[in-house]
């Protein structure tokens, strides 16, 4: 088993508010186990033989893997169950979506635009030059739990539809090596599965908890598990930086913490950015810019 090549010193000379941030998310522990949990993950990378990194990555620095970690540890304090699932059935890789692809998904296993072009199946999911004019024979997997996540909240045309919201589809690492694995063109963590993943390898659904009951329905008697998945707005802290005092105690009343062991205004201060709402949703659309919307040279490479 190779764990993380990243040592938490290596980390924090990269970004030397690391640490600090590693604190913010202790401090939301509520008993010994989780706290130890959340050391091995931040601090190393690992829980038992679980690793945050996998073995398949392109792309890899100190500060995807901060995003690693910070994503499972996220996972962990929000809903344990499924972070025990992924650790049990050694789950890291994902791809975000939309509900409203689950049931081709549900019938003909996760397909590349090319493949569901030549299906005849529309394509209203996904970066939105794909669901236009793309050609995209692969379909994209991530190690980097937060960077799946984004995609599942690019909204569709029929996206603010009250039926719509966030879908990861996970999987391990010998799932992923049984299909064929290329190469993609791309800045961030994440690799390629040409032409597809067959319903027989996807190892589990993560929806929101409020829809979980509704997609087990949708999934029947097929053997897939519906787990919880983090809620997204929940999230306190964007790339590796703390959003605010105010963001924080939310994701804090969220989990039912104690709020006395909840940093001060002036450690959280510290950590966080000055971006104002409307600078963070710009991040964001920079990001999709240049992440999701690489149009012709996002092209796939076999390995």
């Amino acid at each position: 088993m190779q764990y993380s090549s990243y040592s938490l010193e290596q980390l924090n000379a990269d970004y030397p508010k690391y640490e600090m941030l590693c604190n913010a998310f202790l401090r939301l522990a509520q008993d010994e186990e989780t706290l130890e949990k959340l050391k091995e993950i931040l601090y190393r990378g690992i829980w038992q033989q679980y690793s945050v990194s996998s073995n398949m990555e392109r792309r890899n620095s100190p500060y995807i893997e901060i995003e690693r970690r910070l994503g499972m540890a996220r996972l962990l304090l929000s809903e344990p169950e499924t972070f025990q699932f992924f650790v049990d059935h050694q789950v890291k890789f994902f791809h975000g979506t939309r509900a409203n692809a689950l049931p081709g998904i549900l019938q003909y296993g996760l397909n590349s635009v090319n493949t569901l072009q030549e299906m005849g199946i529309a394509v209203e999911t996904g970066e939105s030059w794909s669901r236009i004019q793309g050609k995209r024979p692969f379909v994209s997997f991530s190690d980097v739990y937060d960077i799946s996540e984004n995609y599942s909240m690019i909204l569709s045309k029929e996206g603010k539809a009250k039926s719509s919201f966030g879908v990861m589809i996970a999987t391990s690492e010998e799932e992923i090596r049984k299909q064929k694995v290329v190469n993609i063109a791309s800045d961030i963590s994440e690799i390629g599965i040409y032409g597809g993943m067959p319903l027989e390898s996807i190892q589990c659904i993560c929806v929101p908890r409020s829809r979980v009951n509704f997609v087990r329905k949708m999934v029947g008697d097929r053997n897939i598990p519906v787990l919880a998945m983090p809620d997204p707005s929940e999230k306190f802290y964007f790339g590796r930086e703390i959003f605010s005092q105010e963001k924080y105690e939310k994701f804090a009343r969220m989990q039912k913490r104690n709020l006395g062991k909840v940093f001060g205004k002036e450690e959280i201060g510290e950590l966080a950015i000055t971006r104002t709402f409307q600078k963070i949703k710009s991040a964001f659309d920079k990001l999709q810019n240049i992440f999701l919307e690489g149009g012709e040279d996002r092209i796939g490479r076999r390995i």
